[in-house]
């Protein structure tokens, strides 16, 4: 072999190495920040009993959105392609929590509607007891 062709397969290993490295890198690419922060601010709205019990499929949607944009991270550390579907994912984290507070909103509602009735019922009942005794004071004086 000539010096010239030894030196040819060197440069090639040399290539064929750092191409090896270079994917071996993108597979084990570390923490993306916005999927982190996406991942932190989830787990905080899946730790409020309150949208936890009533976002549950919201934040099923959610946890999907995160894992697909984690998965896109890990297989092509896309960066452009990422920070879309951790905006994504974002989206539905905010989706669960408004949620949640439409049906706690709903909740309180239903509840202000009872306890309205019930007031009206009562003052209802207190004018006819009034009623009643005046009547009975009209009666007496007969």
């Amino acid at each position: 072999m000539t010096k010239q062709e030894l030196q040819k397969q060197r440069c090639a290993q040399l290539i064929l190495s750092c191409i090896i490295a270079c994917g071996f890198s993108a597979c084990t690419s570390g923490p993306f920040p916005p999927l982190e922060a996406v991942r932190h601010e989830l787990e905080q709205v899946k730790s409020d009993a309150n949208i936890a019990s009533k976002a549950q499929v919201a934040l099923y949607d959610a946890e999907k959105a995160l894992k697909f944009a984690d998965d896109a991270w890990q297989s092509r550390s896309d960066r452009a392609e990422t920070e879309h579907l951790a905006y994504l994912a974002k989206r539905k984290v905010d989706v669960a929590k408004y949620t949640a507070q439409r049906k706690l909103i709903d909740d309180d509602l239903t509840l202000l509607k009872a306890a309205r009735e019930k007031l009206l019922a009562d003052a209802k009942q207190t004018e006819i007891e009034q009623a009643l005794g005046k009547v009975k004071q009209i009666e007496a004086k007969l």
